[in-house]
Order: C-alpha cells, then sequence, then structure tokens
C-alpha cells in the first residue's frame, strides 16, 4: 500500500471468513473396448475421472442395459457392489483414499448372447453427479462372426486408428466417439 501526504493512516482489522470445502465438481471421459463373439458380449471400461474441485469419497455408476459386471480395477479400490433401485442399476465403489485429482477405474462386464442372428443392446456406464461424460467406443469381432452396428444415438463414427488405445486385429472394427453421457448402440 501507501501513506498519504498528510502521513496518517487508519488500520482497521476485519474477522477472516471461514475457509471449507467447496461443491464437488468432476468430470470423467470413458474409453469402451466391445468385442462380440459367440455367445457373449464382452466389454471393458476404462474411466478417467478428474475431480476439478472438492474430494470424490466414492463412486457411483448408473448401469444402463443388458449386461453383468465381471470386475471393478482401480487404485484405492475396497469394495464394489451393484444395487438394483426400481428399474435402475447402480455401480457403487468404496474407495480407502478419495479421489483428489485424477483417477482411472476399469469394469469388465459380459453379456449373453442367444443363438444367432442376435440382436443385443450395448451396457452403457454413466457416472453419477459428473459435470460431462464423454469418450470412445470400439465394436470389434471375435472369430466368423459378422457385426451389424445399429440403433446409434449420440455417437459419431471415426476411422479405427483414431481409438485413442492400442491397434487390435480384427475382420470387422467400428470406432465411435460419443460427446455426452446420453447414447446408446445394438
Amino acid at each position: 500500500g501507501f501513506l498519504p501526504a498528510t502521513g496518517r493512516a487508519k488500520l482497521l482489522w476485519k474477522t477472516a471468513r471461514q475457509t471449507g470445502e467447496g461443491k464437488l465438481f468432476f468430470s470423467t471421459t470413458g474409453r469402451i473396448e466391445s468385442h462380440v463373439g459367440a455367445g457373449l458380449l464382452r466389454q471393458e471400461h476404462v474411466i478417467d475421472y478428474q475431480v476439478l474441485q472438492g474430494e470424490l469419497n466414492q463412486v457411483q455408476i448408473l448401469l444402463q442395459g443388458p449386461g453383468e459386471i465381471l470386475d471393478v480395477q482401480g487404485k484405492h479400490i475396497v469394495a464394489w457392489n451393484v444395487s438394483s433401485q426400481g428399474d435402475d442399476r447402480q455401480l457403487e465403489v468404496i474407495l480407502s483414499q478419495p479421489i483428489k485429482s485424477t483417477e482411472q477405474i476399469k469394469v469388465r462386464s459380459q453379456t449373453p448372447l442367444d443363438a444367432f442372428p442376435v440382436r443385443v443392446e450395448g451396457l452403457r456406464l454413466n457416472p453419477i453427479g459428473a459435470l460431462r461424460h464423454s469418450g470412445y467406443l470400439r465394436l470389434s469381432n471375435i472369430g466368423s462372426v459378422r457385426l451389424e452396428p445399429t440403433d446409434l444415438s449420440g455417437m459419431t463414427q471415426l476411422s479405427p486408428e483414431q481409438f485413442p488405445g492400442d491397434a487390435i486385429e480384427a475382420r470387422q472394427v467400428f470406432v465411435y466417439r460419443f460427446p455426452a453421457s446420453d447414447h446408446s448402440f445394438a
């Protein structure tokens, strides 16, 4: 500061405001690997959490579509559970430490298929409370299964090289990007 020309200064003390935790804000990005083979649709969801403000003590993910969760992996995961609330299913992941900056969670799922030809809807994982959930989906076949993606909603098709992951060897590979959690495919 500076003193006025008169040389006199008056000081006044204010009480400090209490600082506390701000509201939780986080965004998520997903990479979904879907493999269709004889009898099964296998999916591996890799979800990157980025906490912008606050701490994320527990991860909750809404499960939409058919399929069962096989495994949940990630740093600081203590336990996980799938619960039903009405028609909705929810994956609850308990953490040993809260997520403060970035963290990655992998969720493996599978959906049994009937005799071919068959139509199956993919399992969607929507993190609850995220400001934004976007990501990529890669569909591929295993063996002599032929894919025909239908009912694509909320996604844009890309070339297979644009998927942010290692290249795979498959006869058919379809890559899509979704800018919001409201997407689906069959």
